[in-house]
């Protein structure tokens, strides 16, 4: 039994407090304070409405979870709640699963449970909490599939990222695409304020990375898998 503490996120919760916080700040700001003409203050009630969400969401969209182990399969225990949520606590056995996905990304990992039944869960994991044990539970979770799989009749699946699909790579192209004209156009024209469009640039490395080593695991995958049938037949 192998027992993991991991702070788990509600993006919809953590969007609508963005939203929420944006409203109430923003919006009376431009009305009664001096924001025409006026570049600090006008630059400052976004700035604080993003920062007041930052630290909002640590109580309205997080909660600690506790993440068990064991040979019948895995126990969720809430140890507190998304705000105006009530979780229940899960005992999910192994031989419910059908289906797992494991899908990293820049911001917040998911974490998917498929279930033979159609029931299906979704674990969102905030990158910033790196403190927590959701990666060792991942990888505690892999081998144990791994090695279930081939100990008995039940098999579990896993899922392929968006990563792994023709989507994904489809993605990837076009955000490649993006980048390489951004450039262009600033060179054709130069009045305008480009800065905010360098933002792609972090996320459409991120994602083009993550597709390239998906399919580069995948090749090797598939050399492996060659290389064990030449030599069943030799």
């Amino acid at each position: 039994m192998r027992t993991f503490n991991i702070i788990i996120t509600s993006l919809t919760v953590q969007f609508l407090t963005y939203i929420i916080l944006l409203g109430c700040i923003f919006v009376p700001g431009v009305v009664f304070l001096p924001t025409k003409g006026n570049a600090v203050v006008s630059m400052s009630l976004p700035i604080l409405a993003f920062a007041a969400g930052y630290f909002a969401t640590r109580r309205t969209a997080r909660a600690k979870t506790e993440w068990t182990m064991t040979e019948e399969g895995i126990v969720i225990h809430w140890h507190n709640q998304f705000i105006f949520h009530r979780k229940h606590h899960l005992d999910i056995k192994w031989e419910e699963i059908s289906e797992y996905k494991f899908e990293p990304d820049r911001n917040f990992d998911q974490f998917k449970l498929k279930l033979s039944d159609g029931r299906t869960y979704k674990f969102w994991h905030n990158k910033s909490n790196d403190k927590d044990d959701f990666v060792k539970f991942i990888t505690a979770f892999k081998s144990e599939v791994e090695n279930r799989n081939q100990t008995f009749h039940h098999q579990i699946t896993r899922s392929p990222s968006i990563y792994e699909t023709k989507t994904g790579l489809i993605l990837a192209r076009i955000a490649g695409f993006v980048m390489v004209i951004i450039p262009f156009i600033f060179l054709e024209n130069r009045k305008g304020n480009w800065v905010p469009l360098l933002t792609v640039y972090p996320g459409a490395i991120y994602f083009i990375a993550q597709v390239y080593m998906a399919r580069k695991g995948k090749s090797n995958r598939d050399m492996d898998n060659g290389s064990s049938i030449n030599d069943l037949s030799a």
